[in-house]
C-alpha cells in the first residue's frame, strides 16, 4: 500500500472484514494478527464496533 489512508468508518469496516486489505509496505510478509470477521459479526455489530472505535480518537 502505497500513500496515507484516512481511518475512517469506510476504512475499518474494510479492515475488519478483510484485515489484509490493505497493508503498509513492509509489512506485508507478516501475520496481521487478526482474524477475518466476514460472515462471523453481522452489520449492527460491526457498526457498534466502528462506533466504538471512533471514540477513542
Amino acid at each position: 500500500m502505497k500513500g496515507k489512508v484516512k481511518a475512517d468508518a469506510a476504512y475499518l469496516k474494510e479492515s475488519i472484514l478483510s484485515p489484509s486489505a490493505k497493508v503498509v509496505k513492509g509489512f506485508e510478509k507478516f501475520d496481521t494478527g487478526m482474524p477475518i470477521y466476514a460472515g462471523i459479526l453481522n452489520d449492527a455489530q460491526i457498526e457498534s464496533l466502528i462506533l466504538y472505535i471512533q471514540t477513542l480518537k
